[in-house]
């Protein structure tokens, strides 16, 4: 019988050690499924969290490229908004734009590629720009892979490399491939060859310029042309355009290269996984380099199922000495570490020290960080900080509009506002004159008609008036010549004519405008500061309309990456990160899950095996969303949940098939005369379907309807049975919300008990409960009956309950051809004899003195309103019982008069029957018809006629 009852649990067992197995494999930690429920129940429902108020996302959005312009900008424009952000005292000023290309013109119709022109005067702006904030740091592209697809292309690379004089036709012959294969990739292997070749010569110490030398020059005279420049460098392969083309390039790459091998890697302490390797670097352009603080690389790699959820904080470049991540340098740069160098203090946990100060960061199985996303974070939400770059843009405009007129101040010397004033009067004269109609523009006279002899007055003053002003305007135009130092009008380039011009025409709108101006810069650099000063700033791009940075992330659709680099800055700043399960708590997990979920199943019904084993998984899904709240441990997900799935199914499964038969058959038979929790235990376990029983401490409940007899002689039998159906269908129902079982029907009469087949704690306060429920359905209950005619006129339906508590033996219990599950003993009794006693009392619920100590222990003395009766001796025992009477708290006439009732009670007691007469009758009045009042009051009746005197004794109950 055991090895049956533990055989349902196999399948279970089974499945689950199965699932266990596949958690290394496909259903692992990067699964599409895995990474799918961590974002629908990890992410997406986990409260934002607050981030570092240090990081401001300048965002290039939709409306600065509708307002400033079509991107990208002009590199001058980016250089002004640096140094806006420098004069507003930002901490470090971070560029999530790669700057690895030189400006170059765009050509002219027709014209090639020869003819782009280097417009290196534009890198200038931006390297000075960058050395203006307390920190900069730079962004670059990197490629963990080859891109170019195909296997010919790495053998090309590394045969050109060996030998970069080799021809086309030589390649094709070496490697044996066709010489259409070699020239699909030739022209992309040989600048690559050419850039490993000169950086390779480059490490060895060599100078960039000494490196193009060796590499152009003949083998013959390789030392001899050591000191060539490397425009002019020619060789047997370097003869053409093209080849002095791909020289240039890869000249250019390995400068930047070197820039960034003196200026911007960190030094590793120990081994580097061999997962961190990067195939090619395209570093910032050199002068950029060395003006900024920091750089990093702006790799944000996408998962499985193209969603960015981890990123890599260091790569492997080049020997012992590692790239920095971009959010991993600016971090680093916000906390001034200038010397910090990177180890492995343990799998999976990377260590950033400088000196004694270190920051843990864990790492997953590919040595990346999972980036702690704050819920809902987007670029409408209330994560970081964000900052349109339009207003930082007219900052910065307002700022160069000041600069340049302190500039030409400075140039121009203090004669100037003087002449310029003495130029604005003339003209405000000129211009009253003509509007006081007296002039045209031309001179002609506008006015009434007049003599000739006034108009000529007229027109010769203000003749004389332009003359002054245009004198005036020499005047002023020679001194700007003079203090600049520059020739006279005669010996005057037309440029530097028209520039002075243009300075004086600037001066005079900063005379008009100049103010206003001041204003709004001072009013935007007070709405700036707070986003500003002392923060980071980090300037990227957000505008959807052209979609070059938007990932998806497990909080938004879209996210613009530069957030992605904002959100490492924050994880490193309150070093708050997320942890990937170890491979054996993952493993642990599933285990645990599907065992606990297989032992659900295996214990209950199908329905609540179902059940119980979503409460199994559901409280798990709980246990981990709080570890990733809370701690940000990271618990497995598609494991446990495919192990619970496989565990129900397989378990319940099983037991359909072995168990069905037997379970159908005791359910059709029980559930029409007990109740349902009986069934279910007995379906669980039909070993108790045998003679026998066992000894528990419960409560037993009969009841019966007062005045049966009357009204079963005033219905017929069809009325009689449906007025039996629907009240004891009634009763019934109360009895089992509780979790009562139901004994039997005695007639009108009905036997339950509570405390099994399942043990309860609070089975008196549970009986007592279904006493109230019964009282409180009797009114619903007449108007019922009476509407359905199953109640005679003038009738009400009045029940009477008795309730005791004690040691039963419950069980089944009769011979071997019919048993019943039942309960005998003394108390079950004592219990029938209180519901007996209700008539004596006019009550209408009475119990036993052990359930009323019961009940309070369990639901407390306010949960019921009980009444004490009296000690009442029953037939057949010798010591008597206190009997109390159960009251319905919900009437609000149930406690009138209960203080003069135990008054009375205790002046009885005492055999004080006079007072105690006097003291019913108050009860009496408080109460009228009040059964156990009329009781007493005729027991001190019968005492007084009979002269008895002294304590009473308790009631006599003479019948059963």
């Amino acid at each position: 019988m055991k090895s049956r009852r533990w055989g349902k649990f196999l399948p279970g067992l089974l499945l689950t050690a199965l699932v266990a197995t596949m958690q290394a494999g496909m259903f692992g930690h990067h699964s599409r499924l895995e990474l799918r429920l961590q974002d629908m129940f990890l992410w997406q429902v986990r409260p934002a969290e607050e981030v570092s108020p240090q990081i401001t996302i300048i965002e290039i959005d939709d409306g600065a490229l509708e307002s400033i312009g079509r991107w990208p900008w002009a590199w001058r424009d980016v250089a002004s908004l640096v140094t806006s952000l420098g004069d507003l005292q930002a901490d470090v000023v971070a560029l999530d734009i790669t700057y690895g290309h030189w400006p170059q013109a765009i050509p002219p119709h027709g014209a090639t590629a020869d003819q782009l022109v280097r417009l290196e005067d534009q890198v200038q702006p931006l390297a000075e720009a960058l050395q203006m904030p307390r920190r900069t740091v730079l962004t670059y592209p990197v490629s963990r892979e080859v891109r170019v697809p195909g296997q010919l292309y790495p053998r090309l690379v590394e045969a050109l490399t060996h030998d970069p004089r080799q021809t086309r036709e030589d390649l094709a012959k070496a490697l044996d491939v066709t010489h259409q294969e070699v020239a699909r990739y030739y022209i992309t292997a040989m600048r690559r060859a050419l850039e490993l070749r000169l950086s390779r010569l480059c490490d060895e110490g060599h100078s960039l310029q000494e490196a193009v030398a060796l590499l152009a020059a003949k083998p013959q005279t390789a030392q001899a042309t050591q000191t060539t420049n490397a425009d002019d460098a020619t060789g047997d392969y370097a003869e053409s355009d093209l080849d002095r083309t791909l020289m240039k390039m890869a000249a250019d790459w390995a400068q930047r290269r070197q820039a960034l091998m003196q200026t911007g890697l960190v030094p590793a302490h120990d081994y580097i996984p061999a997962g961190l390797r990067v195939e090619r670097v395209d570093p910032p352009l050199e002068p950029l380099l060395r003006a900024a603080d920091g750089s990093g690389y702006a790799i944000v790699p996408l998962d499985a199922d193209g969603i960015v959820r981890r990123v890599p904080l260091v790569l492997n470049c080049s020997g012992d000495r590692l790239l920095p991540q971009f959010g991993l340098a600016i971090a680093m740069q916000s906390l001034g570490w200038q010397d910090y160098g990177i180890s492995w203090p343990q799998d999976n946990v990377l260590r950033i020290a400088e000196g004694k100060r270190y920051i843990d960061v864990p790492l997953d199985d590919g040595g990346n960080m999972v980036i702690n996303w704050s819920s809902g974070t987007g670029p409408t939400s209330d994560g970081l900080r964000r900052l349109s770059v339009r207003k930082l843009h007219e900052h910065a405009a307002l700022r160069a509009y000041e600069d340049h007129y302190l500039q030409l101040m400075d140039r121009l010397g203090r004669h100037w506002p003087e002449l310029g004033r003495q130029r604005d009067e003339l003209r405000a004269q000129l211009t009253a004159s003509g509007a006081n109609g007296q002039l045209s523009d031309g001179g002609e006279a506008t006015g009434n008609a007049g003599d000739a002899e006034d108009d000529a007055a007229t027109n010769g003053a203000a003749e004389a008036l332009r003359d002054e002003l245009l004198g005036v305007e020499d005047q002023l135009l020679l001194e700007l010549i003079t203090l600049a130092g520059q020739p006279r009008p005669e010996d005057m380039p037309q440029e530097v004519h028209e520039q002075f011009v243009a300075d004086d025409a600037f001066i005079r709108h900063y005379e008009e405008h100049g103010g206003q101006n001041l204003e709004r810069l001072g009013r935007l650099r007070q709405e700036l500061e707070p986003y500003v000063r002392d923060r980071i700033c980090i300037i990227g791009m957000t505008a959807t309309s052209l979609a070059v940075d938007l990932k998806p992330t497990p909080v938004h659709p879209m996210l613009p990456g530069v957030y992605a680099h904002g959100f490492v800055v924050d994880n490193l700043l309150r070093q708050s990160f997320v942890r990937e399960s170890p491979g054996w708590l993952a493993i642990a997990a599933t285990i645990a899950v599907g065992l606990l979920v297989t032992l659900a199943a295996g214990g209950f019904g199908p329905l609540k095996s179902v059940l119980a084993a979503l409460g199994v998984m559901a409280a798990y899904y709980a246990a981990s969303f709080m570890m990733f709240w809370q701690w940000g441990q990271m618990m497995p997900l598609a494991t446990p949940w495919l192990a619970g799935l496989a565990a129900v199914v397989g378990t319940v499964s099983w037991r359909e098939l072995t168990e069905g038969r037997q379970r159908r058959w005791i359910t059709s038979v029980f559930k029409q005369y007990t109740s349902d929790q009986l069934v279910d235990v007995l379906v669980d376990d039909p070993s108790a379907l045998v003679l026998g029983g066992q000894r528990r401490e419960m409560t037993v409940y009969f009841s019966d309807i007062a005045g049966f007899t009357g009204i079963s002689e005033r219905l017929d039998p069809a009325r009689l049975v449906a007025f039996l159906q629907v009240y004891l269908e009634t009763a019934t129902d109360r009895l089992l919300e509780q979790g009562g079982t139901l004994d039997k029907y005695q007639g009108d009469g009905i036997v339950a008990f509570f405390g099994a087949p399942l043990p309860m704690a609070d089975h008196a306060a549970r009986c007592l409960q279904a006493a109230q429920a019964h009282l409180r359905a009797l009114p619903q209950l007449n108007d019922r009956l009476r509407k359905e005619g199953l109640l005679p006129p003038g009738s009400d339906l009045r029940v009477r309950i008795g309730i005791s508590s004690g040691p039963m033996v419950v069980g089944n219990i009769g011979s071997s051809r019919r048993f019943e599950y039942t309960v005998i003993g003394d108390a079950v009794n004592v219990g029938a004899r209180i519901e007996g006693a209700n008539r004596f009392f006019g009550t209408t619920v009475l119990l036993s003195e052990q359930t009323r100590n019961e009940a309070v222990a369990s639901a407390g003395d306010d949960e019921f309103l009980l009444r004490r009766i009296g000690p009442v001796c029953f037939v057949g025992k010798d010591e008597p019982l206190e009997i109390y009477q159960l009251l319905d708290c919900q009437q609000s006439e149930a406690r009138r008069g209960l203080d003069l009732y135990d008054a009375a009670l205790a002046l009885f007691e005492q055999g004080r029957d006079h007072e105690a007469r006097e003291a019913f009758g108050q009860v009496l009045d408080e109460r009228p018809g009040d059964g156990p009042t009329l009781a007493y009051l005729q027991r001190i009746t019968q005492r007084l006629a009979d002269s008895l005197h002294g304590p009473p004794g308790p009631w006599m109950m003479q019948e059963k």
